[in-house]
């Protein structure tokens, strides 16, 4: 990776590092979501799912003092301890942190669209209508369906969703064609059978579990924001989380993946020396889209979340019915400990990917401790806020 002096030139305000990281699959990964009878599986992997993973992988590397360090610095940061009225002045940034991190998305090494080898990323829907489709019925009642449907979005029209720039008829059919050619070919999903034993009786109940297999060329990407102390912790832990893998069914070799970082910087070349290998430069214009969407040129009136978001206390005091927004209920069990116990962590809500907001969404940890570790140990769950500014070009119609 990048040398510290080098690092220094490419910090933001807040002292992170901007980078997108690639993922690699190397063996079929499952990330559940719930199902009757089946067990499906998520496109995405969300950004308190990293967190988690990342703060395991940091606990078995270097010990539960490391550990402790980067968990505080974190549950300090947000906007938890601001005073209220810089809220009611809507005037706070909040407290950085070390660490932010999206949602993981599918990308392509090469785009089906244009042939070409430039990857193509793509991005979460924003939770808003597209510029100037609410201002003509015959857009609206030939492209409704297509926008409705559609989860994911192109960074190039992601781009244009956010800057308020109106969409014409290619804009509609490549929205469409994202929805068909594109995101199909990035990570099959298969349901495969499995039968589970009661350990009392033997009894067998039949089950299917979804796998999703990411062929070559098609991966996820993540972008990640972190100090350059703790980079280097991070990356680490990355390598780990791929050799151990990632999701349900590692003992059995699913979820294994290797990584490519690429630094993200404003049009200007990084040599493949400066970088190193695991650092490589590739894709300049997607990468540079990239860096524009978190580093605009546009006076924004919002903020589009490419993570989960939770608000903290002193957020809670903003004008909510302007946001247009998504939600999702996060739940699961946790272990702790070599005996590997589980647990079922307490559910909490948040904000999805793809929310707008007309202010700048910081979040915080979230407890999530089950009332059986009370007193012993705390549990959180990543609800800080990695957004993108972003205009808004029509009036939004907020989800559930």
């Amino acid at each position: 990776m990048p040398t510290a002096s080098l690092l220094s030139t490419f910090e933001r305000a807040d002292g992170r590092v901007d980078y997108v990281v690639e993922m690699n699959f190397q063996s079929p990964v499952h990330v559940g979501e719930p199902g009757i009878g089946e067990e499906a599986t998520t496109q995405i992997l969300r950004s308190d799912t990293w967190f988690s993973a990342i703060t395991v992988a940091i606990r078995q590397l270097y010990g539960d003092a490391t550990v402790q360090r980067w968990v505080n610095e974190l549950a300090q940061a947000g906007a938890e301890t601001l005073p209220q009225e810089a809220v009611e002045l809507q005037a706070f940034e909040g407290i950085p942190g070390p660490f932010r991190v999206s949602s993981a998305f599918p990308v392509l090494k090469k785009n089906l669209n244009t042939g070409g080898d430039e990857p193509l990323y793509f991005l979460p829907k924003p939770m808003l209508p597209p510029p100037g489709f609410e201002g003509d019925p015959l857009i609206r009642a030939k492209w409704a369906k297509a926008v409705k449907k559609v989860r994911f979005v192109p960074i190039s029209l992601f781009h244009q969703w956010i800057t308020a720039t109106d969409f014409s008829e290619e804009d509609y059919e490549s929205l469409n064609l994202s929805r068909t050619k594109d995101l199909l070919s990035v990570g099959n999903e298969t349901l495969i059978p499995r039968v589970s034993l009661d350990r009392e009786t033997s009894a067998s109940e039949y089950f299917r579990q979804g796998l999703r297999v990411y062929g070559e060329g098609s991966g996820l990407f993540f972008i990640l924001q972190v100090t350059p102390e703790w980079q280097k912790t991070v990356e680490t832990s990355l390598r780990w989380l791929g050799e151990s893998g990632i999701g349900g069914k590692r003992s059995i070799g699913y979820g294994r993946f290797s990584t490519q970082w690429h630094l993200l910087q404003e049009e200007s070349e990084v040599k493949m020396g400066e970088l190193g290998q695991s650092g490589t430069r590739h894709g300049t214009r997607a990468l540079t889209e990239l860096w524009q969407l978190l580093h605009p040129s546009f006076q924004a009136d919002g903020y589009i979340s490419l993570s989960l978001y939770h608000p903290a206390g002193a957020e809670t005091l903003h004008d909510w019915r302007g946001a247009s927004v998504q939600w999702v209920d996060r739940r699961g069990w946790s272990a702790y400990g070599d005996d590997g116990q589980q647990v079922k962590r307490r559910s909490v809500r948040m904000f999805a990917e793809g929310s707008w907001f007309p202010w700048r969404p910081e979040g915080h940890m979230v407890d999530v401790t089950p009332e059986i570790w009370r007193g012993r140990r705390t549990l959180f769950r990543n609800g800080l806020c990695l957004s993108v500014p972003a205009l808004r070009g029509g009036k939004g119609v907020a989800g559930k």
